[in-house]
């Protein structure tokens, strides 16, 4: 299975939403009947689309953190090494 990488999460979230405007819009030009169902999928499919591309944005933009962190100590000494310049 490959893993879904963050500009994939955005495109297949814009893939849904652009599904979901494209499918109400041809029902509001009636090229296709508008029933209970396919207004269910559309909107369900913006609203899933919208929450899976936000999702892919946040893990793009959101920062690495470092697993390796000083003990308190080590930042005590360092400070007072640097204030000592």
């Amino acid at each position: 299975m490959t893993r879904l990488t963050p500009v994939r999460l955005m495109l297949l979230g814009a893939a849904m939403m652009l599904f979901a405007a494209a499918s109400t819009f041809l029902m509001a030009l009636r090229w296709i009947p508008s029933t209970f169902w396919l207004n269910f999928l559309a909107s369900i499919a913006s609203v899933v689309g919208l929450t899976i591309g936000l999702y892919g944005l946040f893990q793009r933009t959101h920062p690495r953190r470092r697993n390796t962190r000083r003990s308190t100590s080590q930042h005590d000494d360092a400070d007072l090494r640097e204030g000592s310049r």
